[in-house]
């Protein structure tokens, strides 16, 4: 497990999650690995808070209010000339979800819950220069556990 703690910067993270449950299960997640987390809870509350330079975004696919592909679609048109990558979690593993992830540009797809072992990984990419905005990450079980 990477000690994010002592060796690297904070990396400002937005939540973007309904469920209360899932959204303290990740922010919790990231706070032990000393990230500075925002959680908002619907797709009109995240656009309001995209322009607070976030460098990571894990995004649930079910919003109340807006469908979180949609969120994406937005995020990605007008924040284009900021990489931002966005992760999108859901509590469904839907062959069809990550595949449509992967053809609007999301930069990654798992499903809940967000675990400490998730977050390294993602953090791991995002910190040693590892993210490619082209690649699409996939992130499963076995490559988690590995």
């Amino acid at each position: 497990m990477i000690n994010f703690n002592d060796d690297f910067p904070k990396i400002k993270v937005l939540v973007i999650e309904a469920d209360s449950i899932a959204a303290h299960m990740a922010t919790t997640a990231l706070e032990a690995k000393d990230c500075i987390v925002d959680w908002v809870s619907s797709g009109k509350a995240a656009l309001e808070k995209i322009n607070d330079c976030y460098q990571l975004i894990l995004l649930d696919v079910r919003l109340p209010d807006i469908d979180g592909f949609k969120i994406a679609k937005i995020i990605k048109s007008e924040y284009s000339g900021n990489f931002i990558p966005i992760v999108i979690i859901t509590d469904h593993e839907e062959g069809h979800q990550s595949a449509l992830a992967k053809k609007l540009g999301m930069n990654g797809y798992f499903s809940k819950p967000i675990t400490t072992e998730k977050c390294d990984l993602l953090l791991s990419k995002l910190v040693f220069g590892s993210w490619d905005k082209e690649y699409f990450y996939l992130f499963e079980a076995t490559e988690i556990e590995a």
